[in-house]
């Protein structure tokens, strides 16, 4: 019986220059083919809250740029979020920019996202990659692992501090019996404590990818409107109608009547939590709105007899972890 090639090449123990070529070339596309980055809206296209263009002075532990929450907290510490820019590698960046505004002892700064599903990940390699701006050597870009056993710090890479872009990357392995998972881009110890930040210092991020296994690859882009897809699984707004069609009701009408409804553009993670603002009740009152993980239906509570309507209401819903 005569050998296939694909064992011939199994049992070759010297291989040519060509041949060595070949088969770095082929790993190297393999490790870039398919979905790979587990952190959403890494590189901070979507950001469906806002643009902070201008520096906000932010509250600690709230989403801004989508999937990241803003952190500063500790001491009687201040800052604030501003959406930057970078060229990086010849390709213009969108960066998440941290300052700190009022120093203080037993403090850290910057953002982090929190990974759904993290039982996953237990007891498999992963890696981190980001590129980071820094002038103090607190920066960090680490992964949290909080577990039934003790949480820990799991892989960790540390900025020089020196104000220049650096490429931080780490490894490590998911703790067993892991409740939570998270990724932080802060300024903070290795065992993710505390430290002392100074007025002036700051902490700039983009291009954050967590990925299986013990090599980082170059950042996985994916389209906006897949990215969006992503995010608005956890958070989507929405305006309703500008001018909305009168309702009616007579003497014997229902409390509440109907007013809209829509299916959400994905799916979402969980039934949302709502927020309505601005727009008009005209003849009603009492705004509210039901959902499920597919849609919404928004009613309202006609203030007496005759036509009524509501507009240009601004609805949030979040899903968030």
């Amino acid at each position: 019986m005569t050998k296939s090639a694909t064992r011939e090449a199994a049992d070759k123990v010297t291989f040519t220059q060509t041949e060595v070529t070949s088969a770095i070339a082929a790993g190297d596309t393999a490790a870039r083919a398919g979905r790979r980055n587990w952190i959403i809206n890494g590189d901070n296209r979507i950001s469906q809250r806002g643009t902070y263009t201008s520096a906000l002075d932010f509250v600690h532990n709230q989403y801004h740029f989508d999937r990241w929450k803003s952190n500063k907290t500790g001491g009687s510490i201040d800052g604030t979020i501003v959406q930057s820019s970078a060229t990086l590698n010849s390709a213009v960046c969108i960066t998440q920019l941290y300052t700190v505004t009022t120093g203080s002892a037993g403090s850290y700064i910057g953002a982090h996202q929190k990974l759904e599903f993290p039982e996953t990940f237990i007891g498999r390699t992963v890696t981190i990659s980001a590129w980071v701006k820094s002038n103090t050597t607190t920066a960090r870009l680490q992964i949290y692992n909080q577990a039934s056993g003790g949480n820990a710090t799991i892989a960790v890479d540390t900025h020089t501090g020196g104000g220049a872009w650096e490429y931080l990357t780490a490894t490590g392995t998911v703790l067993a019996g892991t409740t939570a998972l998270s990724l932080f881009v802060a300024t903070l110890t290795e065992a993710a404590g505390t430290v002392t930040t100074v007025t002036g210092d700051y902490i700039e991020f983009t291009n954050v990818q967590l990925e299986l296994g013990s090599v980082a690859t170059d950042f996985e882009h994916r389209s906006y409107g897949e990215e969006l897809a992503l995010c608005q699984r956890y958070y989507y707004k929405v305006q309703t109608g500008v001018d909305g069609g009168y309702g009616y009701r007579g003497g014997n009408g229902s409390i509440y009547s109907f007013n809209s409804t829509a299916a959400f553009p994905v799916q979402m993670r969980t039934a949302p939590t709502t927020v309505v603002s601005g727009g008009t009740l005209d003849g009603c009152s009492a705004y509210s709105v039901n959902t499920t993980t597919d849609g919404y239906i928004s009613r309202v509570s006609p203030d007496g007899t005759g036509r009524y309507r509501a507009y240009e209401q601004n609805i949030t819903f979040s899903a968030e972890l």
